[in-house]
C-alpha cells in the first residue's frame, strides 16, 4: 500500500501531455484532490486500511481520460467522449493499470468505481463492495467541485449570460423531487444553480453532507445574488432553504 507510488506513476502519466494547458494542469489538481477526499470519507467510514488505500487509487485515477480528451478536443461534453468508460480502456485494455502496482483482486471495483462515478445513476449491482466505491468516489468528487461555487470566473461567466428568464420545467421538478439535474435539460443561469444544489442531493455519507453543509451550500447563493433578478433569488433561496431541511433530517435518520 503505496502511496507514494501512485502519486508518482499518476504524475509520470499526466508528465506526456501539455502543462502549459490550463484544464490539463486543473484535472491534475482535481484528481489529487479527489483522492484526497476519498481518503478522508473512507476514514469517517472507519474502513480497513487497505480499503482506505483503493479508495484513494479510484479517487487518483478516476479522471484518468480526461487529459486525452481535452487534448483531443478542447472541451469536457460528455456527448463528444465519455470519459468515465474511456478511462476504463485507457486503465484495463492498455494495461496502464499495472504500472501502478495495485492488487489484481481490486480491478473489478476500480473499474466499476470509476465507469459510475460519472452518470446519473449508478448501475444496479448486487455487490456491496463495488456499489461502496463508487458511492464514495461520486462524494470524493462532488466535494471537489462544489469548490466551483465560490469561483469569481464562473459568476462573471453566468453574470454575461444571465437574461432573467427564470427555471425550465424539468429542472423545476428534478429540485422538487430532490434529483439530480440532467445536464441536457440546463437551458438558463438559474438552471445551473439550481443544478449546482441538486448535486448534494446524491451525495452517499454523513461526513460529505456535513462538508456540503458547512461550506458549499451559502456559496451558491453568494455567487447567485448580484446576478439573479429578486424573482429567481426567491425561487433559489426557497429551494435552499427546502434543501437544507432535506439534509437535516438525512442527518439525524
Amino acid at each position: 500500500m503505496n502511496f507514494g507510488l501512485i502519486e508518482r506513476t499518476f504524475d509520470d502519466f499526466v508528465s506526456g501531455f501539455d502543462h502549459t494547458e490550463e484544464e490539463i494542469v486543473r484535472k491534475v489538481i482535481h484528481s489529487k484532490n479527489v483522492a484526497d477526499n476519498c481518503v478522508l470519507i473512507a476514514e469517517s467510514l472507519k474502513m480497513s486500511k487497505e480499503d482506505i488505500f483503493l479508495a484513494y487509487c479510484i479517487g487518483m485515477l478516476h479522471d484518468i481520460a480526461r487529459f486525452e480528451q481535452w487534448t483531443l478536443y478542447k472541451n469536457f461534453e460528455k456527448c463528444v467522449y465519455d470519459h468515465a468508460l474511456m478511462g476504463v480502456k485507457i486503465l484495463f485494455k492498455g494495461n496502464l493499470i499495472e504500472r501502478f502496482n495495485i492488487d489484481k483482486k481490486h480491478y473489478y471495483i476500480i473499474s466499476f468505481a470509476i465507469k459510475n462515478h460519472l452518470p446519473i445513476k449508478i448501475e444496479s449491482t448486487d455487490d456491496g463492495r463495488k456499489l461502496l466505491f463508487a458511492q464514495i468516489v461520486r462524494d470524493a468528487d462532488k466535494l471537489d467541485l462544489f469548490k466551483l461555487f465560490d469561483n469569481a470566473e464562473y459568476s462573471k461567466m453566468y453574470k454575461r449570460e444571465y437574461n432573467g428568464e427564470g427555471a425550465s420545467d424539468k429542472v423545476l421538478e428534478a429540485v422538487r423531487n430532490h434529483r439530480i439535474v440532467n445536464h441536457k435539460d440546463m437551458v438558463t443561469v438559474l438552471d445551473k444553480s439550481l443544478a449546482s444544489l441538486c448535486m448534494a442531493y446524491d451525495l452517499n455519507f454523513e461526513y460529505s453532507r456535513e462538508i456540503y453543509v458547512q461550506k458549499y451550500l451559502n456559496a451558491v447563493y453568494n455567487n447567485s445574488k448580484d446576478i439573479l433578478c429578486a424573482e429567481d433569488l426567491a425561487t433559489l433561496q426557497k429551494f435552499m432553504k427546502d434543501q437544507q431541511t432535506f439534509l437535516q433530517k438525512k442527518q439525524d435518520a
